[in-house]
């Protein structure tokens, strides 16, 4: 890895600043310091910021260099995304899509062939903890960028509002917090586009400490069975003892195309319930890996057939998400917006 110069760091730090040198004034942080990493010898070029306060990673790179995040474990599967048009010729105005994808690569490289807008800058978002960043998280990340950017006003913000998130309306304070640390981060970085006009917050940076550089730019170590308190993949039959009767849990439906499903989620779990019915067949746009979990339960004999087609789960099911619970139960690429909470 590069070894950090800090005359790199405080050009990299103005970045945010001559965006709009007119409108723009600095106002110095006093909370706890970031820790800055350059990925190539130019300071333009790709660069992390970590946050002491939170497992968020946040990476910028320009778009011939993303191959340089994608090195970084945290950055290369579940991520949220912002593709970036600088709009600097006379007229034009900054331009940002947000977005996320739990295949960074690979969306990456459908955007690189199809461009939505011209894109010179790419920042991918994710975290050093595999559990934090579930597909639930991600759209409600997505969420609050995408509002956040629109109510700074510092760049056009393109493609499609999303949908209020489920995790959103749960974890509103968990969003609030995260929102906070990546705004610090991406100024860091030089991408001014959560900030208000007027005025935008300088972090502090300083060289980034060992154990920070280990968590970033290492594989993860993996999560002992008995620590894990989620299911980072897959599936899991053994649940903690009282989990789905919790009175802080927070309980679902799904009622879509005759099938009907209930989960539970609580103290990081989501609960796909027994008795919940699941599309017998694979539908088109499934993700090779959900089709493998409905075919591993067909075969373990956690779902039986009924009368009419559908197949019924046998027992309490384990998931990552209320977004992977959806794709288990409909064989499709739907999203968490079919359930209802009650």
């Amino acid at each position: 890895m590069p070894t950090f110069d800090p005359a790199r760091a405080a050009r990299t730090m103005t970045a945010a600043r001559q965006a709009e040198p007119s409108r723009l004034t600095a106002v110095t942080a006093t909370g706890p310091t970031l820790s800055l990493v350059p990925l190539t010898d130019r300071p333009e070029g790709a660069r992390l910021a970590l946050s002491p306060c939170s497992p968020l990673v946040a990476g910028l790179a320009p778009l011939a260099e993303i191959d340089r995040l994608l090195t970084v474990p945290a950055l290369a599967g579940h991520v949220a995304y912002a593709l970036i048009h600088r709009g600097e010729a006379p007229g034009e105005r900054p331009e940002i899509r947000w977005g996320e994808t739990v295949l960074a690569p690979q969306r990456l490289r459908r955007h690189r062939a199809h461009p939505p807008l011209p894109i010179e800058e790419v920042v991918l978002i994710g975290a050093t903890e595999p559990r934090a960043m579930s597909e639930s998280a991600l759209l409600a990340l997505q969420e609050a960028l995408t509002h956040q950017a629109s109510r700074a006003g510092r760049a056009r913000v393109v493609g499609a509002v999303p949908r209020r998130s489920w995790l959103a309306a749960i974890e509103p304070a968990l969003i609030a917090r995260w929102l906070t640390d990546l705004r610090g981060l991406l100024v860091a970085l030089g991408c001014p586009y959560l900030e208000p006009r007027g005025a935008v917050l300088t972090p502090q940076v300083e060289s980034l400490p060992p154990a920070f550089a280990a968590a970033a730019c290492a594989e993860p170590a993996p999560i002992p069975a008995a620590a894990a308190v989620a299911v980072p993949s897959g599936y899991a039959l053994d649940l903690p003892a009282g989990l789905t009767a919790r009175a802080d849990a927070a309980r679902f439906t799904l009622d879509w195309r005759g099938l009907r499903a209930h989960a539970v989620v609580a103290g990081g779990w989501t609960v796909l319930r027994a008795g919940s019915h699941l599309n017998r067949d694979d539908r088109g746009g499934i993700q090779e890996c959900l089709s493998r979990k409905r075919q591993a339960l067909r075969e373990a004999n956690l779902v039986r057939p009924m009368a009419d087609g559908r197949l019924r789960l046998t027992r309490d099911l384990g998931l990552p998400s209320l977004v992977n619970a959806t794709r288990v139960i409909t064989g499709g690429n739907e999203r968490d917006r079919l359930w209802a909470r009650h």
